[in-house]
């Protein structure tokens, strides 16, 4: 990732002059609420219980950074599929 993302530290983030070095939009979230069928409802419910369990699962290795990616992925695939 290094090779594709500048990090910068809150004092590196304003020019000389004080202002932001890139103007960013405000932030939008928009939340779409939406029913799902049965059989989605059942899909989703069971993708969410194994999550679940993987995730209990990876909670007893020693790897927290491994952890952290691992249910950032889940949470990612979990919303996909809403």
């Amino acid at each position: 990732m290094s090779r594709l993302m500048l990090r910068r530290v809150k004092t590196q983030v304003y020019d000389d002059s004080g202002r932001p070095l890139v103007q960013l939009p405000t932030k939008t979230i928009t939340l779409c609420e939406v029913e799902l069928t049965e059989a989605g409802r059942k899909l989703y419910n069971t993708i969410e219980e194994r999550m679940g369990s993987a995730a209990a699962t990876l909670t007893r290795r020693q790897d927290q950074k491994e952890l952290v990616a691992c249910v950032y992925v889940m949470i990612l695939r979990l919303r996909q599929r809403e």
